[in-house]
């Protein structure tokens, strides 16, 4: 990972975290986009990392139960195509939808990066049971579904973000997952 140092620090178990998926530009371009209020937090917080917990969908539920939104998920393909979602709510098992208008896709590929927000159309944000965490859905279809194991996903266009596939298949394998915490 690049360092940091300049732009603000990545910790787990309260010291620098540097084993890290993302990276200054991802981070940049995920800063850019957030609401002022966001844009001041020093630090991020690693609440859950297939690297530190391993891929479990139900480990990653109980890693959150400890920490306030909001979050990044940041996911890493087996392709090495990274992406995610910006959510300012809770996440935990339920079969009501999660999240608020100012949920956001970002996709980062061919060092290029890419966020598809809100469109005003079918406020489904997240949805989280205990066979998958599904992004965005419109038509029948997620943006983004995670499986129980984490290991495996889908994702298709929907008019809750107009995006375009954040892989370059509809269904894709995970090398890494993990979730920061925004804090301030």
């Amino acid at each position: 990972m690049s360092d940091l140092s300049c732009f603000f620090r990545l910790v787990y178990k309260k010291r620098d975290y540097r084993m890290s998926i993302l990276d200054k530009s991802i981070l940049e371009n995920i800063v850019d986009h957030l609401e002022s209020k966001y844009k001041v937090a020093e630090s991020w917080t690693l609440v859950y990392s297939s690297k530190e917990h391993g891929f479990s969908l139900r480990t990653m539920i109980h890693m959150l139960e400890n920490y306030i939104p909001p979050y990044v998920l940041i996911c890493e393909t087996i392709h090495g195509e990274k992406f995610g979602v910006f959510i300012d709510d809770k996440i935990t098992f339920s079969n009501s939808l999660k999240g608020k208008n100012n949920t956001f896709l970002f996709k980062y590929q061919d060092q290029k990066f890419k966020s598809f927000n809100y469109t005003g159309k079918f406020p489904y944000f997240c949805l989280c049971d205990k066979n998958y965490m599904g992004f965005g859905c419109s038509d029948g279809k997620f943006a983004l579904v995670l499986d129980s194991t984490l290991l495996k996903g889908t994702t298709a266009s929907v008019s809750t973000f107009e995006n375009e596939k954040l892989a370059a298949t509809e269904k894709f394998q995970l090398k890494d997952i993990e979730v920061w915490q925004i804090g301030f």
